[in-house]
């Protein structure tokens, strides 16, 4: 039987030689493997002794005052945002009603953020950036000792990353998978500035994804005619403005939809999650000394947390992209220095708080290497047969080309037949195979090769991820391995409680942790007796004061008081001497510790 060759026009025989061959599934089993492995990391020490076990005591005994009925706000004491724990309330109840289920929750949402973080490399960079970027995100020591500890930052953070990986992806796409991804990427970043104010800064490099076509319009116009230049500028309004529009009416249906339960309590909620934070801000002066602590903090951290190989990577991206002009991370630039600016301004920073720097630095480390190749061959696209790669070329598309769902949105803006839809023509149109994340009016290079350089990068890549996997393996080693006295003192003074106490019986306590152990609930409203609460109600009696105390007291008929952590004792001045004046001693552990009963 003869062989009928079909001529594909426009496409050179190498493209059409490969085209046809099967391509290994690399990309997906990378993929696999990353979140497998960062499952594990994160499920090995997620029953143990917790990191911050005051923040995790207070949500903590949060949820079991919501499990129990109590409303957020009205009872319930909630400093941050309703949806951090209206997120992982559900959670909680599937999982058995436990710290660990609560923690399963935020582990959920931190495979959710690895997600995203894939999502935004590939769409800046290439599929190669994506799966570096969830790779180094997925072994980062910083963002995975958040990962497993019940605090606000994790679900926030991934709501955050979610939220921008909709609107890098929209940018990508025309017509209705615009649209739809414009609007959900709107619903998202609501339910994260719902869940900690700090998401308000992911607002901005999701607008400024969707505003691509309007930096396209920009540079397309050099060198043309005035009135070439105001129609582009009018067709990139046209696209542009709709989009910007689902994005806030996205943002605002999530919020009204959180909130609606809330507006009968609006002046509670205002008072607890934004004027709280305007107080306890006046108990610790944020003059020049603060603000210098303040980078001192985020410096130790960054350095603690992270390798020489990685922090260098990181500068590579940064270099790289600023060399190759490469617009398409100027919004990834923007959100780190956002990010920046609220950590150095925040009152009280505490370390758990620099996660926020975490995806950022990942995203923007991944992108050096794709950034040093102008055409690099993609290792998670090998065709079978002697390791020939996808040679099709960018210049052999028809201007006509759809843009391929799998493909970032960075080559130039072409112009389309004028039968194309308008959004159509700024559309980016890339070959399947190529990555070239500096295209679109930045500056041109030869091509570089696997030179030195090259083969640099690729080390820094292996030994930062390396380094990161073996601080976190470390990291949890020792949390796994480790029994400070303190947690054989905790659980010791829940054996007492939970023996002289009955269940449902509310305590009164400053170790919320401690009575969670026990099984036993504290009153909504001390689910949190921080030192910064009780140092906001020396300022303002609404938020906490003796009095506040002893009507809670009165109104619950609470019979059991448990000192545990110093707090009540000594920040709280003249509540131990009316404890014992109307208790009696059960049991002392150490000088202070104590609990009273009557």
């Amino acid at each position: 039987m003869a062989r009928t060759t079909i001529r594909q026009q426009g496409v050179a025989p190498a493209a059409r030689e490969t085209a046809g061959r099967r391509r290994l599934p690399l990309e997906p089993l990378a993929l696999l493997v990353i979140g497998v492995a960062a499952l594990a990391l994160r499920l090995w020490p997620l029953r143990h002794y917790p990191l911050d076990y005051q923040d995790e005591g207070a949500y903590w005994q949060s949820l079991r005052a919501m499990a129990a009925g109590q409303p957020l706000f009205s009872v319930v004491f909630s400093s941050q945002p309703p949806f951090f724990l209206l997120g992982v309330f559900p959670f909680y109840l599937l999982f058995g009603q436990t710290l660990v289920a609560a923690r399963l929750g935020v582990v959920l949402y931190s495979l959710l953020g690895l997600a995203a973080s894939y999502y935004i490399g590939r769409a800046v960079a290439g599929r190669w950036a994506g799966v570096i970027a969830c790779a180094l995100l997925a072994v980062d020591p910083l963002y995975l000792a958040e990962s497993r500890t019940l605090q606000a930052e994790m679900p926030s953070e991934a709501l955050a990353l979610a939220g921008v990986a909709l609107a890098a992806v929209a940018a990508g796409r025309t017509g209705l998978p615009r649209r739809w991804r414009a609007a959900a990427s709107g619903v998202v970043l609501g339910l994260g500035v719902l869940t900690k104010l700090f998401d308000l800064g992911a607002i901005v490099p999701a607008a400024l994804y969707l505003a691509v076509p309007l930096v396209a319009a920009r540079r397309r116009g050099r060198g043309r005619t005035g009135g070439e230049r105001r129609t582009d500028m009018r067709e990139a309004l046209r696209l542009v403005v709709p989009d910007l529009l689902l994005l806030a009416a996205g943002f605002v249906v999530a919020c009204a939809a959180v909130l609606a339960p809330f507006f009968p309590m609006r002046g509670l909620v205002y008072d607890q999650v934004v004027r709280f934070h305007q107080v306890a801000e006046g108990t610790t002066a944020l003059g020049p000394g603060g603000l210098l602590h303040n980078v001192g903090l985020i410096r130790d951290n960054v350095v603690g947390y992270y390798s020489i190989p990685y922090l260098l990577l990181v500068l590579a991206g940064v270099a790289l992209a600023v060399w190759r002009r490469a617009w398409t991370l100027a919004p990834l630039f923007v959100w780190l220095a956002i990010s920046l600016w609220l950590l150095v301004r925040q009152q009280p920073l505490i370390w758990h708080h620099v996660v926020l720097l975490a995806p950022l630095l990942a995203l923007i480390a991944s992108a050096a290497l794709p950034l040093w190749m102008p055409s690099p061959p993609n290792p998670l696209s090998l065709t079978r047969g002697r390791g020939r790669r996808d040679a099709t070329a960018p210049e052999l598309l028809a201007v006509t080309t759809p843009v391929s769902s799998h493909e970032p949105w960075l080559a130039g803006v072409r112009r389309h037949p004028p039968q194309a839809p308008p959004e159509a023509r700024w559309a980016a149109s890339r070959s399947r195979g190529t990555s070239q994340p500096w295209a679109g009016g930045a500056k041109e290079r030869d091509r570089v090769g696997m030179g030195i350089p090259t083969y640099a990068l690729m080390a820094l890549v292996c030994v930062a991820a390396f380094t990161s996997l073996w601080q976190s393996v470390d990291q949890n080693r020792s949390r796994v391995d480790t029994n400070p006295p303190l947690a054989a003192l905790q659980r010791r003074m829940a054996g007492v409680l939970h023996d002289k106490t009955q269940p449902g019986e509310l305590v009164v306590t400053d170790g919320q942790y401690i009575a969670g152990l026990a099984g036993r609930s504290v009153p909504g409203e001390l689910v949190d007796t921080s030192s910064v609460r009780i140092a906001t109600g020396e300022i303002d009696p609404r938020y906490f004061s003796l009095h506040y105390l002893k009507d809670i007291i009165a109104r619950d008929h609470v019979r059991t008081v448990l000192f545990a952590t110093g707090r009540l004792d000594g920040v709280l001045y003249g509540f131990r001497s009316w404890v014992e004046q109307r208790y009696r001693l059960v049991a002392r552990f150490g000088k202070k510790d104590a609990l009273y009963q009557r």
